[in-house]
C-alpha cells in the first residue's frame, strides 16, 4: 500500500493510513530511494520513525538508497539539480547509524545500497 505525500493525493494517503491504523500496522514496509534525497538528518530520522509507526512490531522492512559511483561518493552530498539533493553515501557510511539511532529497528542484513530491518519498538 503506497503512502507518498509527493505522488499520491492527500485524500488517498489519509485513507491508506487509516486502513493501516485500523489493522494495527502493516506487515511490511519499504523506503525506496527516500533517505538518499534528504539532506537533513533530523528529517531522515523522522521518516525512519514514521516507518516504524506504520508497521507492526516484528515487521520486516526494506530500506534502499542510491549510493552513486565511487567518484560521486568521494565528492559527497550535493545539489544535483535546482530541486534535487543526493547524499551520495552508502548504507554503512551514513544510514545505518541513523537506523540504530531511532532504537526502533534491528538490522538483519545490509549491503551498500539496502538494509533489511525488523521493527523492535
Amino acid at each position: 500500500m503506497l503512502v507518498d505525500p509527493f505522488h499520491v493525493s492527500e485524500e488517498d494517503n489519509e485513507e491508506r493510513l487509516a486502513f493501516i491504523h485500523r489493522n494495527d500496522g502493516a506487515d511490511t514496509g519499504t523506503l525506496s530511494n527516500v533517505l538518499n534525497v534528504i539532506k537533513e538528518k533530523d528529517i531522515r530520522l523522522a521518516i525512519l520513525n514514521e516507518l516504524a509507526d506504520y508497521v507492526k512490531r516484528g515487521a520486516t522492512c526494506i530500506i534502499t538508497v542510491y549510493a552513486g559511483s565511487k567518484a560521486n561518493r568521494e565528492r559527497g552530498g550535493r545539489q544535483t539539480t535546482k530541486d534535487s539533493w543526493q547524499n551520495f553515501a552508502t548504507m554503512q557510511d551514513l544510514y545505518l547509524e541513523e537506523i540504530h539511532e531511532t532504537e526502533r529497528f534491528e538490522v538483519i542484513h545490509f549491503t551498500q545500497t539496502h538494509a533489511i530491518v525488523k521493527r523492535i519498538k
